[in-house]
């Protein structure tokens, strides 16, 4: 009786099954990077396109956006200033300080609100934002395209921003365990931020236009988004990232 013959795979078959599937899993990676980073590109592309609109306003109006002591002659003027809910065409006027002030004129209408939905009522940005206190997710900031993102505007007096009360842009998601909430939840993986800071900037956590941040809310328990100057990578850190505009 002939020996039953068997069939299977030769090392070199399973050596090409091993190559081809390297191959397809290196192009996927490759791929997931080359979307981040186009991400990357058009949010940093956002945070200067949102700076530009701010100047071009200024020019235009003689004032900040959301800053504007006389913002309803430009715009359609809210009922009333002093409610909690504003619908996204009407806007309510700033004190003209030159600041783009946390509250003004109450604590319920602010002006690092109207700062957005001012610009978008001038055309200079796009995107609907009402004003809501406090705002649902998404609500009354730009949502960027990279990580789930959204950007605020802040002045560096609070947090682990720069204690130089200057006026920032702040890329996170929305703080969790605020009353009023901000973008400077950390949602950014320190490994991104460092990515980030490194293509934009000048990689370093703690100095430059772009530094990394952090705020842990209780209940909540994040790794630090730094050490030192260094953005907390091993440890796996998680961030916010704030964008200096340098007044």
């Amino acid at each position: 009786m002939n020996p039953r013959s068997k069939s299977g795979f030769t090392l070199i078959e399973l050596s090409i099954v091993l190559v081809i599937i390297g191959l397809l899993v290196g192009g996927v990676l490759a791929g997931k990077a080359m979307i981040q980073a186009a991400e990357m590109r058009h949010a940093y592309g956002d945070l200067v396109r949102y700076e530009s609109a701010m100047y071009t306003f200024k020019n235009k109006y003689a004032c900040l956006p959301g800053d504007c002591a006389n913002a309803s002659t430009f715009f359609p003027p809210a009922p009333d200033c002093n409610t909690v809910a504003i619908n996204y065409d009407q806007t309510c006027n700033g004190n003209g300080n030159g600041s783009i002030d946390f509250y003004y004129p109450n604590n319920n209408a602010m002006e690092q609100y109207f700062y957005w939905q001012q610009l978008s009522l001038a055309s200079l940005i796009s995107g609907k934002f009402a004003f809501n206190n406090p705002p649902p997710y998404g609500f009354g900031h730009p949502r960027m395209s990279w990580g789930g993102t959204s950007v605020s505007i802040v002045k560096g007096y609070s947090g682990s921003l720069p204690q130089d009360n200057r006026h920032y842009y702040v890329i996170g998601g929305y703080a969790r365990g605020a009353t009023m909430l901000w973008t400077w939840d950390n949602i950014i993986p320190a490994a991104d931020a460092l990515a980030f800071d490194q293509k934009f900037d000048d990689g370093v956590s703690n100095r430059g236009r772009i530094q990394g941040g952090n705020v842990a809310y209780a209940p909540f328990s994040d790794t630090p988004c730094r050490t030192g100057s260094n953005y907390a990578v091993a440890s796996f850190g998680t961030c916010y990232l704030s964008y200096d505009l340098f007044f």
